[in-house]
């Protein structure tokens, strides 16, 4: 898919491997102060994006989607008390809003589904069942600069692959990959045994 050209380049002359050239893509992180409204601005590589499941959303519940997921993991986040960050500009440390977006988007992008908890020495696997669809558009989730009202280039993602971890906890059971082949053939990998999967089926595995 077509990206920032610019961006993209710069990237690449940082780490010309083939993993990098592939899936990285630009993390923008805006920090804005409470008080004089400066926003201090830093763009990082991101490989993959690790989605928190838990313990709930603002709405009381935990998000039972990949986009309800994607609009946690870009929800302006409120830094306050001891959270509170040093602001340039007022020369004291502030309550900010600290935001997530994307400023470019890699070739291919991966999610991880953070499905476990390590608390009080307890290990615990969330098993809530995450909807994702078979292709996604990634526009709602972009650094939306001054100079850019609109987005020309295509931010959809057809589905290619799936991994699922199969047993009650980390210490219990196997992974199973689901991969797209040509011609939009799906096939289910359990160790050694590849089998025929369809696409209904890779939608309600449990992400």
């Amino acid at each position: 898919m077509p990206k920032n050209n610019e961006m993209v380049q710069k990237e690449n002359d940082k780490c010309p491997c083939i993993i990098d050239q592939i899936f990285t893509g630009g993390l923008q992180s805006d920090l804005v102060c409470k008080r004089c409204n400066g926003v201090s601005t830093t763009i990082d590589p991101i490989w993959d994006f690790s989605l928190d499941l838990g313990p709930v959303t603002l709405g009381g519940r935990q998000p039972s989607s990949l986009h309800e997921c994607l609009d946690r993991f870009t929800r302006a986040e409120l830094l306050e008390n001891k959270e509170k960050t040093f602001c340039s500009n007022c020369q004291s440390h502030e309550e900010s809003t600290k935001q997530f977006t994307m400023k470019t988007l890699p070739i291919v992008v991966c999610f991880h589904l953070k499905r476990f908890q390590h608390t009080n020495e307890v290990k615990k696997k969330i098993s809530t069942v995450i909807s994702f669809p078979e292709m996604l558009d990634m526009t709602p989730f972009m650094s939306r600069s001054k100079e850019q009202t609109s987005f020309p280039i295509d931010n959809r993602y057809s589905l290619f692959a799936v991994i699922i971890h199969v047993g009650p906890t980390i210490d219990i059971g196997h992974y199973v990959a689901y991969v797209r082949q040509q011609h939009d053939y799906w096939y289910k990998c359990d160790d050694d045994v590849i089998t025929r999967a369809n696409l209904k089926e890779v939608l309600g595995s449990e992400g």
